[in-house]
């Protein structure tokens, strides 16, 4: 059978010479197609086989497909610009500029005061975000510093300082209350201030032991005789001169 084709292009049994083939036909790959050499028909039940081509199609392949955000199923893409984000709505994927989303409070009173000395630090409630420039008010705290304060310094008694010490800054890790007091050695007891010695009297520092109080006063008694002629403290005396009847 020589296998000729009827009218419609397809073998005809009928016709002397027809013959259908039996030879498995060529598998089908991407590109350009091609009318064939064979010589033999295909039955009109016949299948190609096509090889899995799928990888052609992603990222890098022959024939990559172009896939852009807006023709995901979940993304609503509107005038996109350069700098923005995308960010879920709850629903779907938009785009919008970079912080759209977050409210900047713009009420200084929202702004927290800092915290007492030693309170905890706290999150916050208010629901929205400062700007970057923002400033937390700050009270005189110096009270927590002082004495019986939340973050009270450290007092301590001061040292004692003798007569003739030198000035020192000190190495203690606290600090005196502004009504504090050095101790000092005592002045001793006052006793009583002995007499003026003799005339002629050697200094001596004296051992007593005792101090004397600034406004006292040494006892002398009368002491003219001792410069009498004779005395300790003698006045100097010599021979009267001679006069004459008529001596101024």
């Amino acid at each position: 059978m020589s296998g000729d084709l009827d009218q419609h292009g397809s073998l005809d049994r009928d016709q002397p010479g027809s013959s259908l083939g039996n030879a498995t036909p060529n598998p089908t790959s991407v590109g350009a197609g091609a009318p064939g050499t064979s010589v033999a028909g295909s039955r009109s039940d016949h299948t190609h086989q096509v090889g899995a081509h799928a990888s052609i199609h992603i990222k890098g392949g022959s024939d990559q497909v172009a896939v852009h955000l807006a023709d995901l199923a979940d993304a609503i893409i509107s005038s996109p610009a350069t700098g923005q984000v995308l960010t879920w709505n709850g629903t779907s994927w938009a785009n919008e500029a970079s912080g759209a989303g977050v409210a900047l409070d713009t009420t200084a009173a929202d702004i927290a005061a800092t915290g007492a000395e030693g309170a905890a630090s706290g999150a916050g409630a208010i629901g929205k975000a400062a700007d970057s420039g923002h400033v937390h008010p700050t009270g005189a705290h110096v009270g927590a510093h002082n004495p019986g304060g939340t973050d009270a310094i450290a007092t301590a008694a001061p040292g004692a300082s003798a007569p003739g010490d030198a000035a020192a800054a000190g190495t203690a890790a606290s600090v005196s209350h502004s009504d504090h007091k050095h101790s000092r050695e005592a002045w001793g007891v006052v006793a009583q201030v002995t007499v003026t010695s003799a005339e002629g009297a050697t200094a001596v520092a004296g051992a007593t032991g005792a101090v004397a109080d600034a406004g006292h006063q040494h006892p002398t008694g009368a002491h003219v005789a001792a410069h009498n002629p004779g005395g300790a403290d003698a006045i100097a005396t010599a021979v009267a001169g001679a006069s004459a009847p008529g001596d101024a």
